[in-house]
């Protein structure tokens, strides 16, 4: 599950002053998933029994109540369409200095990644 916290987000990789919430949209789906966990700690039962069972296919092509949507395979498609749906301008992402490093080393912008291999 994630874990609130801001510098988890930004990790102060900034020198400059900001005022605001870096990954404030992202942080406020985060507050609202750990809610879900704390309110229903057995929302997974179902889940896991039907999971070990492994008889019912259609259980899993979507999350049934609430717990279910922070399990990976469902969490993963509902961030992909809320961001996808978004109204903002952008979504602020900052690289750690390592990161910037590497793709400075193997020629590759920042500003597309897709020219990175899988490995």
């Amino acid at each position: 599950m994630l874990k609130s916290n801001l510098l988890d987000i930004h990790g102060n990789y900034i020198g400059s002053n900001y005022i605001g919430t870096l990954g404030g949209q992202l942080q406020q789906i985060n507050y609202v998933l750990e809610e879900v966990a704390n309110r229903y700690p057995a929302g997974l039962k179902d889940y896991m029994q039907k999971k070990i069972e492994g008889t019912d296919e259609e259980y899993f092509s979507r999350p049934n109540n609430l717990r279910e949507l922070t399990v990976p395979e469902h969490l993963m498609i509902f961030l992909m369409k809320y961001i996808k749906d978004m109204k903002n301008e952008c979504i602020e992402v900052l690289l750690h200095p390592l990161v910037f490093n590497y793709l400075e080393s193997v020629n590759v912008n920042e500003e597309d990644l897709s020219r990175l291999d899988d490995e």
